[in-house]
């Protein structure tokens, strides 16, 4: 586990929470039948503790937090203003984080750890994975600038941004999920494939 940084936490959440905002305001938050991402009931694991449970176990740099939040961007470009919210937000976050995670550190978790994180199945995880970057056309490029400002504050040089990750810490990871308490998702998914995956993780903690 890493020590949790309360700045850190709260510029992540209040990014967030900004999302959910916007789409209650317009009160056209968008649930497609077919996205991963969004849940028919809400998580059950208020974003502010899901926020902090994802900053202390994925032990990352704190830039992955800003370029996840800067992947998220375009995930809103992409796909509308009222693709974000409540229902998403949880899943959306997580699959930003791995995703950051890996083109920006040199060491990072697997999937089935960040599985365990996010309470879901590791070919769910896998799913979530694939979907974002398919919805981001893989662009994971993000400037420094970009990066700035997401976090409100300058990057250091040490770990912004590596362009490619060259090992897995597959030892570390496995002695981690040790430490790692358990979180089941027991919001359904919107799409059928998601929904069972969910039910099967939940039924099985």
């Amino acid at each position: 586990m890493v020590k949790v940084s309360e700045e850190l936490v709260h510029q992540v959440l209040r990014t967030l929470l900004e999302y959910d905002t916007r789409c209650c305001e317009r009160g056209a938050c968008v649930r497609p039948k077919n996205s991963p991402f969004h849940v028919l009931r809400l998580p059950s694991i208020s974003l502010r503790d899901y926020v902090i449970r994802v900053i202390t176990y994925s032990a990352c740099s704190a830039e992955c937090f800003g370029i996840a939040l800067v992947y998220l961007k375009r995930i809103q470009a992409n796909k509308g203003p009222d693709y974000i919210s409540l229902h998403s937000l949880h899943r959306l976050f997580i699959t930003a984080v791995l995703l950051a995670t890996k083109y920006c550190d040199d060491l990072y978790f697997n999937n089935r750890f960040y599985a365990k994180v996010a309470g879901v199945s590791t070919s769910e995880m896998n799913e979530l994975e694939l979907d974002f970057l398919a919805v981001i056309r893989c662009n994971l490029h993000v400037e420094r600038s970009e990066l700035e400002n997401a976090l409100f504050c300058a990057p250091s040089q040490e770990h912004f941004p590596i362009a490619s990750t060259t090992a897995t810490s597959e030892s570390t990871s496995a002695s981690k999920e040790e430490l790692l308490p358990t979180y089941c998702s027991s919001s359904s998914s919107s799409s059928s494939s998601s929904g069972s995956s969910s039910s099967s993780i939940s039924s099985s903690c």
